[in-house]
């Protein structure tokens, strides 16, 4: 008896001393994020591994920083994909210029911030819209002579 009191002494003193580390359970995790945009604004669609969402134990918060600008989105108890103990939010992100680099994370309420996820949100570039707004402009036209010549 002695022994095992004497062992969970210097455990508990270990423990609070740094020396060894506690074991969390269920800390969140982001498994992907996907941009995309809807009309100007860049979106991000982000997919939570997070064993149990309940009232008192869930994920409150995805943190998004893009470029140094960091942006908190609360959330409240969302519903698990019961496979694969996932969910996802949509994070609407306003306009986002450039191809900035980005890094995701979760909160538990319980078990604290999970891994950062990065990512860079790619942008169209000048020369692909140009090209794009061209075919399409050209496409209208061949569209309304060919309209003009089957009237004829």
């Amino acid at each position: 008896m002695n022994k095992l009191l004497l062992f969970v002494a210097i455990t508990v003193v270990l423990l609070n001393l740094g020396f060894l580390d506690h074991v969390l359970a269920d800390i969140p995790n982001v498994e992907n994020v996907i941009p995309w945009l809807s009309g100007s604004d860049t979106m991000l669609n982000v997919t939570v591994y997070h064993d149990q969402e309940t009232s008192f134990h869930l994920v409150d918060k995805v943190t998004v920083n893009i470029n140094g600008d960091v942006r908190v989105f609360n959330l409240d108890v969302q519903p698990l994909d019961p496979v694969t103990s996932t969910f996802n939010v949509t994070l609407n992100l306003g306009s986002v210029a450039d191809s900035p680099q980005v890094t995701v994370h979760v909160n538990c309420n319980q078990h604290g911030p999970s891994p950062l996820y990065s990512l860079t949100i790619p942008e169209l570039p000048t020369p692909a819209l140009l090209l794009i707004v061209i075919l399409a402009m050209s496409l209208i036209a061949f569209l309304q002579k060919r309209a003009l010549n089957n009237q004829k």
